[in-house]
């Protein structure tokens, strides 16, 4: 039996917040309950805790709950500057949760604890690029959780800042990585052993692999290649990426074409592609894998369902469709 959290957009009193079960056995899915909230298109999960926010214009509206067998519980609901935040991640070690505005260009840290919020720790304005325009959109802790990574989609810039009990420092010795114009870097995802990063660049439809040097934080490109394959000529924008648990292959979702692309990683962290798969549906906004490498998940924002699809990690085969979970604009899943 698989748990899974799901969220994604729409308004008060739709439930946009909800747990279901997969029967792994039957194939069945039974909705457990939900909780409404504005556009709770992320979330993360530390236990039995949740954090999530709205994606809304002009403030950074961010909720806690504590799940239990009755429902969702609500710890804490707190308002901060910025707009549009489009990406959120927690640190226990740090107790501190990080958010990307997508409105504003602002990065910022939250103090947590036990699912209360302690305040802001750092607020940063990141530069704005052509049209006074700056679109944080992913913030993303390395492997050891003393760096944040911030893509920058507009300026094609992938910040990096130095983590200290939560609070964001500058970092003299590698403050950005420029990327090509137009590239659009929209998610960044470490490996879990190797020191390297993959960057999916929404507006070109590129993977970028990058090295991460562990003591300065600098980041340096060592491949680009394609998310799309070769005999596709249609419009399509890269979404998220996921490297497999057992850290063998990279899957990135392609909104447009509605495929996953995959690729075998190599000794050196580089790529090499091996397949494209349908996601039997339209616009895959969010791919994950269970934590067994069994399924992969996929929410298809347009055709509202969230997708479930056999893999087997250890060939990076993904399988046929095991079952489909209707639910409006997914824009999250993950087990529980």
């Amino acid at each position: 039996m698989y748990t899974l959290l799901i969220s994604g957009y729409g308004t008060v009193p739709e439930k946009t917040l909800k747990v279901y079960q997969f029967n792994e056995e039957t194939k069945s899915i039974t909705e457990v309950f939900g909780e409404s909230l504005a556009n709770p298109s992320y979330a993360v999960i530390e236990g039995a805790l949740i954090y999530t926010m709205s994606e809304v214009e002009d403030e950074v509206p961010l909720m806690s709950y504590k799940l239990d067998n009755q429902g969702f519980m609500k710890l804490a609901q707190q308002k901060f500057e910025g707009g549009g935040i489009a990406h959120i991640s927690y640190s226990s070690t740090h107790k501190a949760l990080f958010g990307a505005c997508y409105q504003t260009g602002d990065v910022l840290s939250i103090g947590v604890e036990k699912g209360q919020f302690y305040g802001v720790k750092s607020f940063i304005s990141l530069p704005k690029g052509e049209g006074d325009i700056s679109r944080a959109h992913c913030v993303q802790l390395d492997a050891k959780e003393e760096y944040l990574y911030v893509t920058n989609i507009h300026t094609d810039k992938i910040y990096c800042f130095k983590v200290d009990q939560g609070t964001l420092h500058s970092n003299e010795a590698f403050e950005a990585l420029q990327l090509t114009k137009g590239i659009g870097p929209r998610d960044i995802v470490f490996h879990p052993s190797k020191p390297v990063a993959y960057i999916t660049g929404e507006y070109s439809n590129q993977v970028t692999v990058v090295s991460q040097d562990s003591v300065t934080g600098r980041l340096q490109v060592i491949q680009q290649l394609s998310a799309l394959a070769e005999e596709y000529t249609g419009e399509s924008y890269c979404a998220n990426a996921v490297v497999t648990p057992n850290g063998k292959y990279l899957f990135v979702a392609n909104r447009g074409a509605n495929n996953v692309a995959g690729f075998e990683i190599q000794e050196d962290g580089t790529l090499k592609v091996e397949s494209f798969t349908c996601v039997e549906g339209n616009w895959p906004r969010l791919i994950t894998c269970t934590p067994d490498g069994k399924y992969i998940l996929i929410c298809n924002q347009r055709s509202n369902e969230v997708v479930i699809k056999s893999l087997d990690q250890e060939i990076g085969e993904i399988g046929g469709l095991v079952a489909a979970i209707p639910f409006n604009e997914p824009a999250f899943v993950k087990t529980i």
